[in-house]
């Protein structure tokens, strides 16, 4: 598994349904970004690869949202901002769980 995606929390989805960080078969890549892709979901890049093949999944659009993306890429954030991220996190987590996984992700 590679991905573009540096945060904490798909690091630790993966690993907790696969076990593929404690693994060593997980990797933050970051020539994965598809910037062509938009600042919304440029990072939203998984390469899942089972047997010899492979298939990269693309976040669609919808689900991160321009605050979600100011927030996490804030260095210094306030504990108020720390808040409020952890909030939309949630929300994200919600909507992705309530949505089917072909209506998440684009397949490559």
């Amino acid at each position: 598994m590679r991905t573009a995606f540096r945060g904490p929390g798909a690091l630790d989805c993966f690993e907790a349904v696969t076990r593929a960080v404690s693994d060593s078969r997980y990797a933050v890549d970051r020539s994965l970004v598809r910037t062509d892709r938009g600042r919304l979901t440029e990072d939203f890049v998984f390469e899942l690869t089972i047997g010899g093949r492979s298939v990269t999944l693309l976040l669609r659009d919808g689900f991160v949202t321009a605050e979600f993306i100011d927030l996490a890429r804030t260095e210094r954030r306030t504990e108020a901002q720390e808040e409020q991220l952890d909030e939309l996190k949630a929300r994200l987590v919600r909507h992705v769980i309530g949505t089917p996984a072909a209506d998440v992700f684009d397949v490559e």
